[in-house]
């Protein structure tokens, strides 16, 4: 694994790299020109309310829902995926080979793709349901966008210690 660290970086770095430059732009686009102004969809805020999500909803209309749907069913149910993977490649190739007590953190990534799993689902319901605005899958699409931040700054925040951590060894090792 450690030896085609740069290749199995890549793959999903690329990915990332493709989705965040050209998919989701171009899907903005899309609903900018049929809902005729600027959105930030909810995938890109810390936090909202279920109020602000419908008004949302409201706000794309019929075909800025329709391309919104398109959106999370073509491109963000695989970019979970795509982020998951790469993070926690890079947290596994920083991680000491030895055990030590931060060696799940790695796993970390996972959890942040389950929550975007969760906020993507939940949003896919509400666009199915709508115009009935169920609140329970309104609150679990808030609930899934927060904690699926909050898990991504967990794991930068884990890179970020772990690059230290092996940055001090190399180092230390240089010195003896």
């Amino acid at each position: 694994m450690r030896r085609y660290w740069l290749l199995w970086l890549v793959l999903p770095a690329g990915a990332m790299f493709f989705f965040n430059t050209y998919v989701f732009p171009s899907f903005m686009q899309q609903i900018e020109a049929v809902a005729g102004q600027q959105y930030r969809l909810p995938d890109v805020h810390l936090m909202y309310s279920t109020g602000e999500l419908r008004q949302l909803l409201q706000n794309l209309g019929s075909e800025g829902r329709s391309i919104y749907r398109q959106m999370i069913l073509q491109a963000d149910l695989l970019y979970p995926l795509c982020y998951s993977l790469f993070f926690y490649l890079l947290l596994q190739l920083l991680s000491p080979r030895e055990k030590t007590k931060y060696r799940y953190w790695k796993f970390l990534p996972f959890a942040a793709a389950f929550f975007d799993y969760v906020e993507n689902l939940s949003i896919l319901f509400l666009l199915h349901a709508y115009p009935a605005f169920p609140a329970f899958a309104g609150r679990l699409a808030a609930f899934g966008t927060t904690a699926k931040w909050a898990t991504l700054f967990m794991v930068v925040i884990g890179a970020g210690m772990a690059s230290l951590a092996r940055l001090k060894k190399h180092l230390s090792a240089g010195k003896a």
